[in-house]
């Protein structure tokens, strides 16, 4: 930037203390010394006795004190790699896996009506084969051997990715086998009690079927029964008659846990309604107690 402006300011100034002091008493104007002052000033400028002064600038070539020279580049900073290096591998495994927190059967198929070919119990780990078409089942490698088998997931967890597996359709359901229940057999030879008084006495069973006659005999006197056995093979209902010309209807069931006692009840009709109790004991089974039944 120039400074001659500065360089005018001071001669003006120069020249109007020296108009002060002319010799002779002499004075000038203000306005004259300014003109004056101006016309000397251009005079010399002309001449090129004033240089206007500049600004000075730092050459082009020198690079601002905050960053180093043009073509210097600062040193890089290493990193230091330590003496062990040690990589953790987290092991994957690509074959899905299924356990089990509670030990649950494999089948030859997915449910109960399947036949059990193995089991997978916990702390095993089962080889996930295929999916099912029935749900909460998959198909595994059977960890007793063998064919693969059917295992239900209620208890199981599976690690890894089973969405890759083909899916497979279970095997037609098997028909069931129907075991009939065993027929309880009342034939034989067994104590009859009506809890009177009069004691026991014999009773002779003959059932063919679900269809009963018994034959019962005390002091003279001879009963005939004939009834049914109920689908269970546990209960009896029939009617009766003796040789003293009464008659009517009794109920006979045989005790929990047992096929030697039987509790009941005989109503009479004939003469006149009553009812007394009526149960038997055999195989060497006691008496029943209490007697009467339902």
């Amino acid at each position: 930037m120039k400074h001659y402006r500065l360089v005018a300011t001071i001669f003006i100034l120069a020249l109007l203390v020296g108009a002060c002091n002319l010799p002779g008493g002499g004075t000038i104007s203000e306005a004259d010394a300014v003109r004056f002052a101006q016309e000397t000033l251009q005079a010399q400028l002309d001449a090129g006795e004033v240089q206007p002064q500049e600004q000075a600038q730092a050459p082009e070539d020198q690079a601002p004190a905050d960053q180093p020279p043009a073509g210097d580049t600062a040193p890089p900073t290493e990193t230091p790699i330590p003496a062990t290096l040690t990589i953790t591998l987290t092991p994957t495994s690509a074959v899905p896996m299924v356990s089990v927190s509670t030990a649950t059967n494999c089948r030859t198929g997915p449910g109960v009506p399947y036949a059990i070919t193995g089991a997978l119990s916990p702390g095993q780990n089962g080889i996930v084969a295929a999916q099912s078409s029935v749900n909460n089942y998959v198909l595994i490698q059977n960890p007793s051997g063998g064919a693969n088998c059917w295992l239900w997931l209620q208890h199981a967890t599976i690690t890894g990715d089973i969405s890759g597996l083909p899916v497979v359709t279970p095997p037609p359901s098997p028909t069931p086998t129907f075991t009939p229940t065993p027929m309880i057999d009342w034939s034989g030879s067994w104590m009859l009690d009506n809890d009177n008084g009069f004691g026991s006495y014999p009773l002779v069973i003959t059932q063919t079927g679900n269809s009963i006659s018994a034959v019962a005999t005390a002091a003279g006197e001879t009963a005939t029964i004939t009834g049914t056995v109920s689908a269970d093979g546990r209960t009896v209902t029939a009617t009766w008659s003796n040789t003293l010309g009464e008659s009517g209807t009794l109920t006979w069931q045989l005790v929990p846990g047992t096929v030697d006692q039987f509790t009941g009840n005989a109503q009479i009709t004939v003469p006149g309604p009553g009812s007394q109790a009526s149960c038997g004991f055999r195989n060497g089974a006691g008496k029943p107690n209490p007697c009467l039944g339902p």
